[in-house]
């Protein structure tokens, strides 16, 4: 068990530095393709009665370029976490508002994994945090959270709760080390 009964954790304040289109990834399909259907629709000014395909495409790939921003801006991402005697406490901001909840220690779990583009080529880290029995899940999303930070928040979290590092964890914490330039703590 770990001798620091109280811990605080608080995400890197960015907030100057950031654009309105910082949090989007114009590397994925769903962003690319309407900007390319849009030109050639411009361009080439078809009539949707002799080539209805074409803006059909524009529909479906605009509607899920718009469906996933919507929920990468309502996800609840934690902006502070407290580790408090048997208590976690988040502060996470989901939309515009902020909240906090405070669970119990023994009821959070936490997960830490590899985010893949399409092509399984790495494209950062992130940790939830899951509430058990409320079902309730937070996310530590790394345009918000230092490696170190991410390093120390999982280890610290596992060492308090006295788990074993799950298999499907091992490559994403030798990964996290490794870009930290840590010391293997594996064992």
């Amino acid at each position: 068990m770990n001798s620091e009964p109280y811990k605080i954790f608080t995400a890197e304040q960015q907030e100057t530095t950031k654009t309105f289109f910082s949090g989007f990834s114009y590397k994925t399909l769903y962003f690319i393709a309407p900007i390319i259907v849009g030109i050639y629709l411009f361009i080439e000014k078809p009539v949707f009665i002799e080539t209805p395909i074409i803006y059909a495409i524009l529909g479906i790939t605009a509607f899920y370029a718009l469906l996933f921003s919507t929920l990468k801006y309502f996800s609840k991402k934690v902006k502070y976490v407290e580790f408090n005697d048997k208590l976690v406490t988040f502060k996470y901001k989901s939309g515009l508002k902020e909240y906090q909840l405070t669970w119990k220690i023994n009821a959070t779990g936490i997960e830490l994994f590899e985010l893949k583009d399409y092509k399984t080529h790495f494209e950062g880290l992130q940790i939830n945090f899951l509430n058990k029995t409320e079902k309730i899940k937070l996310k530590l999303l790394e345009c918000d959270w230092s490696y170190l930070d991410f390093e120390a928040i999982y280890l610290y979290f596992k060492e308090r709760k006295n788990e074993k590092i799950r298999e499907s964890e091992i490559l994403p914490l030798q990964q996290l080390q490794l870009m930290n330039n840590s010391e293997n703590k594996l064992k």
